[in-house]
């Protein structure tokens, strides 16, 4: 959340999403998206006039690009206390699975239980696409699925090793008592699906009552 993550580790980020895009991993929460989309699964019926062939082709479109369906929070989830990532989280709870771990990072903390994982910061506080364009030199291209100036949500695909993969990540920007923060997927996941729960997490930040 400067308006840019630092560069040194957005660069080696990218690197490593690049060279190990068949893992998850990522340190950072930027990822980049399709240069070559990936294979369609299934074709669309031919229209039988030029009005049915625009609906299907604007139909199709839509739903690739949707924002998936709204997470609710799981009952069990809790206020984690974000103290231990440093005196300047130390006023700040965010929800999150039972044992979930606050690390301290350098400089952004992190969130972790198992597949749940996030990167907080109170810098990288608005959308850059710096390091997903510089990906692009790694044949890794991105595109954005939702832009909006408190959420960007991105697809980036590529080839490794002959393998095409498609991997998904975002960035939530939040103010909380005039104080803006970001909220990124640290890992890439395989599936859309995946992010929701998190980017519900990330729109409980807030400030201990």
């Amino acid at each position: 959340m400067n308006t840019m993550r630092p560069a040194s580790l957005l660069f080696m980020t990218v690197a490593l999403s690049v060279l190990g895009a068949c893992n998850t991993a990522k340190s950072d929460g930027a990822t980049s998206a399709a240069a070559s989309a990936a294979p369609a699964t299934s074709q669309a019926p031919k229209a039988t006039t030029a009005t049915a062939a625009a609906a299907t082709s604007a139909s199709a479109s839509a739903s690739a690009t949707a924002a998936p369906a709204a997470s609710a929070i799981p009952a069990d989830w809790v206020d984690l206390d974000l103290t231990p990532a440093g005196k300047a989280w130390a006023d700040y709870t965010l929800k999150a699975p039972p044992g979930a771990k606050v690390k301290k990072g350098t400089p952004d903390p992190t969130i972790e239980a198992g597949d749940f994982a996030l990167m907080l910061s109170f810098t990288h506080v608005k959308k850059s696409t710096a390091n997903l364009d510089t990906a692009r030199a790694y044949g890794v291209s991105w595109r954005a699925l939702s832009d909006t100036p408190e959420f960007f949500e991105y697809e980036t695909s590529g080839e490794q090793n002959g393998e095409k993969f498609v991997r998904f990540n975002f960035d939530v920007f939040v103010e909380v008592d005039g104080k803006k923060m970001g909220c990124s997927g640290l890992n890439n996941q395989k599936q859309r699906e995946q992010l929701a729960p998190m980017i519900a997490a990330c729109r409980t930040l807030k400030k201990k009552a």
